[in-house]
């Protein structure tokens, strides 16, 4: 009965490591560290130019992005190319792609595009991590501080 126990709280706890609410989206950095989300957001720009061609792209900005990161990511994305909208575009009713957007109406059209959400974290002290959520996947990285200097330490993941 007591080896059931840990295995069932596990089965209960692990799909929660997977899933992030809206509210989570963001940058977790302290706004003392611009230069760390600057490098961050040009690596974060070169991943996207090999995966998503910028003049055929969209992509739908679906949090708040007043923080460094955020700014610089959509500053960026849009001087290489990239079509972008973002989250009070969309829930403006504004005409976005010519269509009508309503709010509540689930019959109404969605903007074409992927919708694009991230996250800065710094799960531990000197260790930094950007996930990126483009469409229902999700790009992920992570990157170390040393000597003031903010570097890769992981390849690209990716999970879809």
């Amino acid at each position: 009965m007591f080896k059931i126990i840990p295995i069932m709280i596990l089965i209960f706890i692990l799909p929660a490591c997977t899933t992030v609410s809206n509210n989570q989206y963001g940058n977790y950095i302290d706004n003392e560290h611009t230069t760390y989300d600057e490098q961050i957001a040009n690596d974060v720009i070169q991943k996207i130019q090999k995966s998503f061609s910028p003049a055929n792209t969209r992509f739908n900005l679906k949090q708040e992005s007043d923080d460094a990161f955020g700014q610089l990511l959509v500053s960026t994305l849009r001087s290489n190319g990239y079509a972008l909208s973002e989250l009070g575009d969309l829930n403006s009713g504004e005409d976005i792609n010519n269509v009508k957007v309503e709010k509540n109406n689930p019959y109404a059209k969605k903007p074409i595009g992927y919708d694009l959400n991230y996250i800065v974290d710094q799960p531990m002290q000197g260790f930094y991590r950007v996930t990126l959520l483009i469409g229902k996947e999700s790009l992920s990285r992570a990157y170390l501080i040393q000597d003031s200097l903010i570097q890769p330490a992981s390849a690209w993941i990716h999970k879809e």
